[in-house]
């Protein structure tokens, strides 16, 4: 970087001429070589991007109930909720594991959600069918998910009541087969409408 001194008759330089860069910092004026970024384009680096263009047309999709639900978990973070949810899902979605549902909003003053931790599901449902089981916590709870088809790059079905806890069962029908998708859960307690991620699962049948 070469600093530069200006005539009377020119108060100074911005911009790009040939391959010099000209720019001024802290109001110093300087040139540089003009650099041109590499973009190898690697298959690591496009599965990303892809993965990253995956993740926020899927936000677009999400009600502003969940959005909001990832915004307030992300405070103590600093983050917004958009970036929380691409920090939190974009390298699941890369593999193809699961979805993570909000973190805990730790400005409630409330005790901690009692959440499932068994929560499993069935390898071998019927056909277009995933069934999911849980032991109940005893906490007035609901069940709240999204569904993403990877496959066509889709939001399936966002549901935030999809079962009780006490029901200790789901089943999601109308599933095609050979597509793989998504799951994410997260325990909803009624009194307050607290949200907290409960389970990510991926789910495909090949016949």
């Amino acid at each position: 970087m070469a600093k530069l001194t200006f005539s009377p008759l020119i108060a100074g330089a911005s911009g790009k001429a040939a391959d010099a860069v000209f720019a001024n910092w802290k109001g110093r004026p300087y040139v540089r070589q003009r650099v041109t970024p590499a973009n190898p384009k690697t298959a690591a680096q496009l599965a990303i991007r892809d993965s990253m263009t995956e993740a926020v047309a899927l936000w677009n999709q999400l009600s502003s109930t969940l959005k909001n639900a990832f915004a307030l978990g992300a405070v103590p973070k600093q983050y917004s909720g958009y970036n929380d949810w691409v920090a939190l899902n974009r390298k699941l979605i890369q593999d193809a594991s699961g979805l993570r549902m909000p973190r805990r909003d730790l400005a409630d003053t409330g005790a901690y959600i009692n959440i499932p931790v068994d929560f499993a599901y069935d390898t071998e449902p019927d056909p277009g069918h995933a069934r999911f089981t849980w032991t109940d916590t005893g906490e007035e709870i609901s069940i709240a998910g999204i569904i993403y088809d990877s496959t066509d790059d889709t939001l399936f079905d966002e549901n935030l009541a999809y079962a009780t806890m006490a029901a200790e069962t789901l089943t999601i029908t109308d599933l095609i087969i050979a597509h793989v998708y998504l799951f994410g859960f997260a325990a909803i307690r009624v009194a307050d409408s607290q949200m907290v991620h409960c389970a990510s699962l991926a789910h495909t049948q090949v016949t």
